[in-house]
């Protein structure tokens, strides 16, 4: 346990911030919420004392929408809101990934750790263990989203809902197309894929470049710039091979909590899970030779 502290301690840190904003945006939803209420509530005793005995039906649907509110918090809505608040730290978020990944990674190549472990072990064990370490820091992102809808489950007592959120809105189309399970597990799969495509832009960095520093802001810049290309390039590739045109907003590797549902579920996962292929291959790749590895490792001072 110690040595899996010290080995992933800036991994455990970005988790536990993670989780700690996540934490605080469900007490701030909270907090809206009951200051809403209260407003509400004020609302409603100010148009019955002004409509009470001219035109009283012009409260009911205040009245419907207080008495909705009083329910409890709708599931749909406290999730897809608190959700929505990581994805205004969209590019922060790749960061968060690659910093305990290269942390890691440089540490083992810099400092010729890899020559070492391989006078003790062929290096197809290392690369085992190599990829495991540096995959487990992938999943900060998604564990830190799961304790957040498990959090948000439990104080919504379940699944609860109600018909405050209007089905024409972004999480009203969630909420009437998916079910509950499905809409957590879709979440889930985008944010754990996209923490791989943010560790494999590091690995393929960091196979040429072992200064954490340098190569933390050039993973950055081949991300950004494999996006941009990707935006460019996407209406264009899947209107040729898959007949699907506007794919620009499915294509985005940066706000992976985006879900829009206008080109049906299949778009929230296909381009995704596409690029997780595409660039698993090229670490495949990059790692392949063994003794120009250990050339590259030998060129640290």
């Amino acid at each position: 346990m110690k040595n899996f502290i010290k080995e992933n301690f800036i991994a455990i840190i970005f988790f536990a911030i993670l989780v700690g904003f996540g934490i605080y945006q469900i007490y701030d939803f909270d907090r809206v919420s009951m200051e809403t209420d209260l407003s509400s509530a004020d609302s409603i005793i100010e148009c019955l004392r002004k409509y009470e005995k001219s035109n009283p039906g012009i409260c009911d649907e205040m009245l419907k929408m207080h008495e909705e509110a009083k329910k409890g918090p709708d599931f749909y809505n406290m999730s897809f809101t608190v959700i929505n608040k990581f994805s205004m730290n969209t590019y922060v978020m790749f960061f968060v990934i690659s910093i305990p990944v290269l942390y890691n990674v440089c540490r083992i190549f810099r400092n010729k750790h890899l020559i070492y472990e391989l006078t003790r072990e062929n290096y197809k064990k290392f690369k085992r263990s190599f990829f495991k370490k540096a995959y487990l820091s992938s999943m900060i992102l998604a564990l830190s989203i799961l304790v957040v809808f498990i959090i948000t489950i439990i104080y919504c007592k379940g699944f609860s809902t109600n018909s405050i959120i209007a089905e024409g809105s972004l999480g009203g189309q969630i909420k009437y197309s998916m079910s509950p399970i499905f809409y957590i597990f879709t979440v889930l799969y985008r944010v754990f894929v996209a923490g791989i495509i943010y560790t494999n832009f590091s690995l393929i960095v960091a196979r040429k470049n072992h200064n954490f520093y340098i190569a933390n802001i050039l993973s950055y810049l081949l991300f950004i710039g494999t996006e941009a290309v990707l935006e460019g390039l996407g209406d264009y590739i899947f209107y040729e091979f898959f007949h699907i045109d506007s794919m620009i907003i499915f294509i985005n590797m940066i706000n992976v909590f985006n879900l829009n549902l206008g080109k049906g579920i299949v778009a929230l996962y296909l381009p995704l899970t596409i690029i997780l292929i595409v660039t698993s291959i090229i670490v495949y790749l990059k790692y392949r030779n063994k003794e120009k590895l250990i050339i590259d490792c030998e060129k640290n001072g």
